[in-house]
């Protein structure tokens, strides 16, 4: 498989229930961490990140919960201000 995007270390991801799949977060070094959100888009046989709105503050090492498909909270983590 082939994609062009650099995954950053210590990110969280959940697949929610009609199987769209996000990535969120990461660490862009070791005093700050990302507070990007990206849906994954399976082609052919590469994959794309689409952007969504970024999450308020950075997080890393965290965890997703997705509520009715509609709605993915971010619990915990490390975070840097």
């Amino acid at each position: 498989m082939k994609n062009d995007f650099n995954i950053p270390g210590n990110f969280c991801s959940i697949q929610t229930k009609p199987g769209k799949i996000y990535i969120t977060g990461g660490s862009k070094n070791e005093n700050e961490s990302l507070n990007s959100c990206f849906e994954l888009i399976e082609g052919k046989q590469e994959y794309f990140l689409n952007w969504k709105t970024n999450m308020i503050f950075g997080r890393e090492s965290h965890s997703l919960v997705a509520l009715n498909a509609k709605y993915i909270y971010a619990i915990g983590s490390r975070i840097f201000k």
